[in-house]
């Protein structure tokens, strides 16, 4: 909860070093007049992802499959698509371009296809893949694939399947893979042993690097420069709990947020992340943050200048619970899909 943090300081300025050593947040002064949270969608989304133009997000429907972009400022909806996916289970959206990777239940199994709508261009991954991961400038993609003995077998690729490189081949289990730069992967994965997560990250030589060990519900979101972390995971004393880690010096700190990576976006510029945080400690070692409907309140922390801004205040009666967050490519919005409507939710920043 925010009520957790050690709010003080003298409200000076401050760097990402001093969160690092354990500095206090400082509360920049709410303003009189705050804004809601608006829909910019109709009807449910499954997915939303940054499109081409200034602050421009792309999103597909559940159910109709139709993909669609909004304007955040004019508010203007436009189609991508006149044909309809069906029965799609899940989207990948490449930044700042009209790419997608859609899994599509078929009677055989879950296909997996990219498609280009501004030239056209469609293809198959095919059936034997998992776990989708596109790299920040969406030149590239890494996926799971199974090898005849049963193990699974890290690939990356172009955009639409081709040039397939193996990077590595583990037996471990629930692997989630995410591309921290350009050039580099990382995956949380657990043993069948033990109940918590590992995070590593993926070495050019093909060797894992275990960064964080046996972290129970633990969820991770990269700083776009892939220096930072920001996690979460459960334990039985505290809850769910926010923390950040510097890659570079091997340091990290407890935020003091009771709150999920996975309800955080970070600034395309600066320190900063924007966070859905749970007016009641409702999270759980058991179910991610995106199946637990929380009452959110949303604020921006900077961890540049150490200092901390109510974006939103929620209430019983607004419904407003944060998953699937993203800032707009301009820094000025704030948006996600609410987890009591599933429609499309943009919060003005600035």
């Amino acid at each position: 909860m925010t009520s957790s943090l050690l709010f003080g300081g003298d409200g000076g300025t401050a760097s990402i070093s001093d969160t690092l050593n354990g500095a206090s947040f400082s509360p920049v002064p709410t303003p009189t007049s705050i804004s809601k949270p608006k829909a910019m969608s109709e009807n449910a989304v499954l997915a939303a992802g940054v499109a081409q133009g200034s602050d421009v997000i792309a999103y597909m429907e559940q159910g109709s499959g139709k993909l669609f972009s909004v304007a955040l400022v004019t508010q203007r909806v436009s189609a991508l698509s006149s044909t309809p996916i069906s029965d799609v289970l899940s989207v990948n959206f490449f930044p700042r371009s009209q790419q997608v990777i859609t899994a599509t239940q078929k009677p055989t199994g879950v296909l997996y296809s990219y498609a280009d709508y501004a030239t056209g261009r469609t293809a198959s991954l095919g059936f034997n893949v998992k776990s989708i991961a596109v790299t920040p400038d969406g030149g590239s993609i890494a996926f799971l694939k199974k090898n005849t003995d049963d193990a699974t077998v890290i690939v990356t690729a172009s955009p639409d399947g081709t040039g397939q490189i193996p990077q590595l081949t583990t037996r471990a289990e629930e692997i989630t893979l995410f591309w921290r730069t350009t050039r580099d992967l990382a995956m949380t994965s657990r043993r069948s042993d033990r109940p918590g997560y590992d995070l590593a990250l993926i070495e050019s030589n093909g060797s894992l690097k275990t960064i964080l060990s046996n972290k129970e519900n633990l969820e991770v979101s990269w700083s776009p420069d892939g220096n930072y972390l920001l996690y979460s995971y459960f334990d039985s004393t505290n809850g769910v709990t926010l923390h950040l880690y510097s890659l570079a010096s091997d340091t990290q700190v407890d935020l003091g947020v009771y709150t999920s990576a996975q309800k955080c976006a970070w600034a395309p510029f600066g320190l900063a992340v924007t966070c859905g945080i749970p007016s009641k400690k409702s999270l759980s070692r058991d179910i991610s943050s995106s199946q637990t409907a929380t009452i959110d309140d949303i604020y921006t922390y900077d961890f540049d200048n150490n200092t901390l801004r109510l974006i939103y205040g929620g209430s019983s009666s607004a419904l407003i619970g944060v998953t699937r967050p993203l800032i707009s490519s301009s820094g000025k919005y704030f948006v996600f899909i609410n987890m009591f409507d599933s429609r499309l939710y943009s919060l003005p920043l600035q």
